[in-house]
């Protein structure tokens, strides 16, 4: 599986906010600010929506979930947090 990750810019209550975009297997997809959100929180979110895009099974994402929710918590601004 090869992800590429990036950020875009969407407007949320009059205020521009960051949101996630995930490339999978050259498929671009535009997250929505509560999939950016709930990734950001939860490793385990970020490795059931890349599992669901890329149809993977848990072994095979778990790296990238990791990936994919460090770059979520700095999309949305969260610290970082050893303990999610």
């Amino acid at each position: 599986m090869n992800i590429s990750l990036s950020e875009s810019k969407t407007v949320y209550q009059g205020r521009k906010v960051g949101v996630a975009v995930v490339s999978v297997d050259g498929k671009r997809v535009d997250l929505g600010l509560a999939d950016t959100t709930r990734c950001a929180k939860s490793r385990d979110a970020a490795a059931r929506l890349l599992m669901n895009l890329a149809g993977e099974d848990a072994g095979a994402v778990n790296g990238e979930a990791a990936k994919l929710h460090a770059h979520c918590r700095r999309v949305v601004g969260m610290k970082d947090d050893a303990a999610t």
